[in-house]
C-alpha cells in the first residue's frame, strides 16, 4: 500500500514540472501570470475601438493576436485599432500574452470579441453669428443657441475669451487694437453628430481722421521728398513704401528720403496717426524717383578765343550730355557725352562763319534718366567799337577814317544821331553843302557783323 502511494505521488510530481516546464520561458527561469480583464470600449465608431486588460506584474510587454494571428505589441496594458482596422477585426477573437526582457512568457489569455460597430453620420454645420456696430464704436456679437457646452471667441486664431452666453461684446478700443484681424468662434459639444464649422469676420475699425495728400519733390541734391497736408486730429504719420511701413512717428508735413535703399518706382503712401494710435487709410500713392537735377552751366573766354564750359556737380548724375549750335548756321545741335563737369570749346568750332553759340547741358542717371535743360549759355562775338581817327577836306565833301572792326560787315555812319549812310569800307564822304547847313557836326559810327550783331556806338567826333 504505501508503494503505490509513492508511485502516485511520484506521478502527480512529474505531471506539475512537466505543466510547468510548459509555461515558462524557453530558459525554464521565469513564469508570467497570464492577462486577465481583457475588455474593448468604442466610444465614437468614427475613432476605433480600445482594448484594455490588467498589467502584469514583471511583464515589459504584450503581444496581441487577432484569431490566434499575432497583429501587434504594445508597451501598456492597452492599445487602440484605428477605425478601419477595427472594423476589419470586428466579430473576430482577440487574445493576449504578455512577456518580459528576460524571455519570459505569460499563457496566452481568454479570448474577447471585437464587437461590431454601427457608423455614425456626422453632418457639419457652418456655425455663423451676427455683428452689431454701436454708435460709441464698440461691437456686439451674436449667436444661435445649438446646445452647446461653452463658446469659444478668436482672433486671429488665438483664443481671447470663453462664454457659455450666446453673446460676446468687443469694446471701443478692442475694436481699434484688432483692426483688420479675423474674429471667428469655435462652438465646445458634446453631439456626435453635428460638427459645427467656425465662420470669419473681418474687424474693420472705423475711419476717425481723414487721410492726408501727399505731393512728392526733390531737394537740392535730388533726394526724392513728400510733402503732405496736416490733418486734424494727427498726432503723427506713418510713411510706407508699397505698403510696408518704413518710418513712423514722424512729426513733420515732410520727409527727404536721405541715403535710403533705391526705392526706385515704388509707391510711397502716408497715414496719419491720431492720439489712440489709430491710423487713417492710406493716402494716394507717389512713385518714388531720386530725381536727376539740372546743371546750371556758365562759361569763360579763354584767351586764346576759346570758350570753356563748366557746370555743377550733380548727384545721381552718371554722365552729362552737352549740346551746342551755331544758331545762324545750322537749327540742330551736336551733342557730346561727357564723364565730367567741364568743356572747351575751340573758336573754329564756335564761329564757322558766325557770332553767335548756344549751350546747354542734361544729366544723366544709371537708369538713363534725363534731367530738365540747364539754363542756356549763349555766346556771341563782340565787335570793337569803332574809332574815327582822321577827316580830310576837300572841295565838295569830307572824307573820315576809322580802323577796320573784326567781324564788321558794314558801319552805320550817324551824323548827329540820325543815320547818314551804311558803308562796306572804313572810311565814308559826306557833301560837304549837307555839313555846311548844320549848326553842329557830330560823327559817330556803329560796327554791324553778317548777322546784324552791332557794335557800341563810337566816341563822337566833332567837325570844326
Amino acid at each position: 500500500m504505501s508503494i503505490k502511494k509513492s508511485f502516485v505521488f511520484i506521478a502527480i510530481m512529474l505531471f506539475i514540472l512537466t505543466l510547468a516546464s510548459c509555461n515558462a520561458s524557453t530558459d525554464g527561469d521565469i513564469v508570467l501570470n497570464r492577462p486577465t480583464g481583457l475588455a474593448c470600449n468604442i466610444p465614437n465608431p468614427h475613432d476605433g475601438a480600445t482594448i484594455r486588460w490588467n498589467a502584469v506584474s514583471s511583464a515589459t510587454g504584450y503581444r496581441i493576436f487577432i484569431d490566434d494571428v499575432e497583429v501587434a505589441t504594445t508597451d501598456s496594458n492597452w492599445f487602440h485599432f484605428k477605425y478601419e482596422e477595427s472594423d476589419n477585426y470586428s466579430g473576430k477573437t482577440c487574445t493576449i500574452q504578455a512577456f518580459n526582457n528576460k524571455g519570459g512568457i505569460s499563457l496566452i489569455s481568454s479570448g474577447l470579441i471585437i464587437p461590431d460597430k454601427t457608423p455614425v453620420t456626422v453632418q457639419k454645420v457652418n456655425f455663423y453669428f451676427t455683428v452689431t456696430k454701436k454708435v460709441d464704436n464698440s461691437m456686439l456679437i451674436e449667436w444661435q443657441d445649438v446646445d452647446a457646452v461653452k463658446y469659444e471667441i478668436y482672433i486671429n486664431n488665438k483664443k481671447i475669451y470663453e462664454t457659455e452666453e450666446l453673446s460676446y461684446s468687443l469694446t471701443a478700443e478692442e475694436v481699434f487694437m484688432f483692426n483688420d484681424q479675423s474674429l471667428s468662434i469655435v462652438v465646445v459639444e458634446e453631439s456626435e453628430k453635428v460638427d459645427f464649422i467656425p465662420t470669419e469676420y473681418k474687424i474693420v475699425a472705423p475711419v476717425l481722421i481723414v487721410a492726408p495728400t501727399i505731393k512728392a519733390s526733390n531737394d537740392a541734391e535730388g533726394n526724392f521728398k513728400i510733402s503732405w497736408n496736416a490733418v486734424e486730429g494727427a498726432i503723427s504719420y506713418n510713411i510706407y513704401i508699397d505698403g510696408a511701413q518704413y518710418a513712423y512717428n514722424v512729426l513733420d508735413l515732410e520727409y527727404t528720403f536721405h541715403d535710403s535703399p533705391d526705392f526706385t518706382g515704388k509707391i510711397v503712401t502716408v497715414r496719419a496717426v491720431d492720439v489712440y494710435g489709430r491710423t487713417s487709410v492710406f493716402s494716394n500713392g507717389c512713385e518714388y524717383n531720386n530725381a536727376i537735377n539740372k546743371p546750371h552751366i556758365e562759361g569763360v573766354v579763354l584767351e586764346n578765343g576759346d570758350i570753356q564750359i563748366t557746370w555743377n556737380e550733380i548727384k545721381y548724375a552718371e554722365k552729362y550730355l552737352l549740346y551746342w549750335r551755331n544758331k545762324y548756321v545750322s537749327e540742330e545741335y551736336t551733342k557730346i557725352e561727357l564723364k565730367t563737369n567741364s568743356y572747351v570749346l575751340s573758336k573754329e568750332k564756335l564761329l564757322k562763319d558766325s557770332e553767335m553759340c548756344e549751350v546747354y547741358v542734361q544729366s544723366i542717371d544709371s537708369y538713363g534718366n534725363e534731367s530738365k535743360k540747364s539754363n542756356v549759355y549763349k555766346w556771341q562775338i563782340e565787335l570793337a567799337k569803332p574809332n574815327i581817327y582822321l577827316s580830310m577836306d576837300y572841295i565838295t565833301y569830307t572824307e573820315f577814317l576809322w580802323d577796320k572792326v573784326d567781324g564788321a560787315v558794314l558801319y552805320e555812319v550817324y551824323v548827329n544821331g540820325e543815320l547818314y549812310a551804311s558803308v562796306k569800307t572804313n572810311y565814308c564822304k559826306i557833301s560837304n553843302y549837307y555839313l555846311i547847313e548844320l549848326d553842329e557836326k557830330r560823327i559817330t559810327l556803329v560796327a554791324v557783323s553778317k548777322q546784324g550783331i552791332k557794335s557800341e556806338v563810337s566816341k563822337e567826333y566833332v567837325l570844326k
